[in-house]
């Protein structure tokens, strides 16, 4: 019961640009957003966690620095995990640092997606998406 409670209170508490009409109109929301989002493949040691101008930001070697979203950096904190509520009451550059020494290193690239200038999801190795 809790859960519905939790789902009703989410469902009338989106800003309008995140509430749709119908089912349909949510799809296609998501169908374009998929469709313009960019791929990038980097190993977890060349993703590096900044400050910039006293905002947190994602460098991703030679393809840039990014913003985030809120469900990026949720993402970010869990690879790491840290608690994204701790990590959000730090300032910009501590937070860079703890990410900096939290996130895993390895060999397998992480898979971030990108719209202009801003990650909107990163999944580790062990993510897989359901496929229809």
């Amino acid at each position: 019961m809790a859960m519905l409670t939790r789902a009703n209170e989410q469902l009338f508490t989106r800003s309008e640009d995140e509430q749709f009409e119908t089912f349909d109109d949510l799809w296609q929301h998501c169908r374009r957003q998929k469709e313009s989002s960019r791929e990038h493949w980097p190993l977890p040691q060349t993703v590096e966690a900044r400050s910039r101008s006293g905002d947190l930001v994602l460098s991703l070697g030679t393809d840039g620095d990014f913003g985030m979203t809120d469900w990026a950096f949720s993402q970010l904190c869990r690879l790491a995990t840290v608690s994204k509520d701790t990590v959000n009451q730090l300032s910009a550059e501590t937070a860079a640092r703890v990410l900096g020494e939290t996130v895993p290193r390895g060999s397998k690239p992480l898979q971030m997606l990108s719209i202009g200038q801003q990650v909107r999801s990163i999944h580790g190795t062990s993510y897989t998406a359901l496929q229809r």
